[in-house]
């Protein structure tokens, strides 16, 4: 409060104008005239030479207090011009006459009221923003349990959120298909389709979750509120040139290799998960990796084998959860031979620990790992000259179905063991069977025919 301000000079009343205004001086004073009791509008020149504008009226105590307005700006050029000072003058001499005495308490609740609409209207603003429904997407995934949901918030994060700020800030459901080509034809100009056609499958289906969401009580609050109606990834087509599928499938010769390195791996954690997704007829990675031990069987499950003989055997069970699934699909595997004896050892070497697969006892080792160990191996092969071209991961997986239908083994089977096509009604709501023996009889064939190619070109 500036109760007393002191008027250093203070010209005579008269109506202030652009041109009184121009012509003050550092220290002086300019005054309007006003009838009594309804406040009063100056203006003042500093010393730095701005000049502001104040209302000036008498409190309830007798004491003068007199309120800043604003800087003067004749253009309006960041300050205030002096029709919009007059207005604002005005108006709280309206309001001191109507009987508000304390103009400036009343002035502050009003800023402070504004600030707190402001305040929500950008908490509200940030909530739907593309950003806000990214994140809510992947905690989504992640409470669904799917295992390619920290995958799918890595990607986002790096490709879309860190390099789109100003696409990510602006509230979801205002966005059309055509603010989306700076992120895609980015993408695409740097080879990198592949990863375009995901970026692109994930936005849509971040929208088609969010979208669900509003008419779903069971769904995460950070999933509703958006307003979308329509899904502007839906216009952009899908990309399907870049989603090539894989072709690529080791011969016998460089299954051999690949085995041979692979067994050679001091790690041993990256080592059995490589050994047991092979013996296991070509498990996903990522599934695999988050096996956990109370999920794993060692009391034995009777079937009969291929002689009609019964036998007790040991299982896993994984969780399938890719697709749609809300609730991961159950799939249980025999373990054969060689891949008891890996899971048992890796009971003994992490005492204590919930996780099969494990870096450090307590969480389940990273994608990552065997990924790149995969991808050591095939250069390694290539440089030596044991193989024609590279290869990753998903063609390990890829060459375990072709030799295992190679061997016989019926497609029913195999995508029973490798857990793919099992998304329609039949096997959601009517097929119960486990397969177990069907699986234990293949799995006898699988590793013995592993152990035969393995012997074929181990070197003299």
């Amino acid at each position: 409060m500036n109760s007393g301000a002191t008027l250093e000079t203070l010209k005579p009343a008269g109506v202030i104008t652009d041109a009184r205004l121009a012509s003050l001086k550092p220290g002086e004073w300019l005054r309007d005239p006003a009838p009594k009791g309804a406040g009063r509008l100056l203006a003042r020149k500093t010393k730095a030479g701005a000049t502001i504008f104040y209302f000036r009226y008498t409190l309830p105590t007798g004491e003068r207090d007199t309120l800043p307005l604003g800087t003067y700006e004749a253009k309006s050029k960041g300050g205030f011009s002096l029709k919009e000072i007059r207005l604002k003058s005005s108006e709280l001499s309206r309001l001191y006459q109507a009987g508000t005495k304390n103009i400036r308490t009343h002035v502050e609740h009003l800023r402070k009221a504004e600030s707190e609409t402001v305040d929500t209207e950008s908490m509200e603003a940030t909530r739907t923003t593309l950003k806000s429904l990214i994140a809510g997407y992947c905690d989504d995934l992640q409470q669904r349990g799917k295992v390619s949901a920290s995958g799918v918030r890595s990607e986002l994060n790096h490709y879309v959120v860190d390099q789109f700020d100003a696409l990510c800030q602006r509230p979801a459901k205002d966005l059309i298909p055509r603010d989306f080509n700076p992120l895609f034809e980015g993408m695409i100009s740097r080879g990198i389709g592949r990863t375009t056609a995901k970026i692109r499958s994930h936005l849509h289906a971040a929208y088609q979750t969010a979208m669900r969401a509003e008419n779903d009580p069971t769904s995460l609050k950070s999933l509703r509120g958006f307003g979308i109606i329509t899904n502007p990834i839906s216009a952009i087509p899908a990309m399907s040139q870049f989603n090539v599928p894989g072709e690529r499938a080791l011969t016998r010769k460089e299954f051999a290799g690949y085995l041979r390195e692979v067994r050679a791996l001091s790690s041993r954690p990256t080592r059995t998960a490589l050994l047991l997704a092979v013996l296991l007829g070509g498990q996903r990675m990522q599934q695999l990796l988050r096996l956990e031990f109370h999920r794993v069987d060692m009391d034995g499950y009777p079937v009969i084998d291929s002689l009609g003989n019964e036998q007790s055997v040991k299982t896993l069970m994984l969780l399938d959860g890719k697709g749609r699934r809300k609730k991961p699909r159950l799939h249980v595997l025999p373990l054969f031979g060689e891949a008891e004896v890996l899971v048992e050892a890796m009971r003994l070497a992490n005492p204590g620990s919930s996780y099969v697969f494990t870096s450090d006892g307590e969480t389940p080792m990273v994608g990552t790992t065997p990924s790149h160990a995969v991808c050591a191996i095939s250069k390694k092969l290539v440089a030596s000259k044991e193989i024609a071209r590279g290869f990753k991961l998903a063609d390990v997986r890829r060459t375990c179905e072709t030799l295992l239908s190679k061997l016989r083994v019926h497609k029913d089977v195999r995508a029973q063991i490798q857990s793919h096509g099992l998304g329609g009604v039949q096997d959601r709501h009517y097929d119960k069977n486990d397969y177990i023996e069907e699986k234990y009889q293949a799995f006898a064939v699988w590793v013995a025919a592993i152990a035969q190619i393995e012997a074929e070109f181990i070197k003299k």
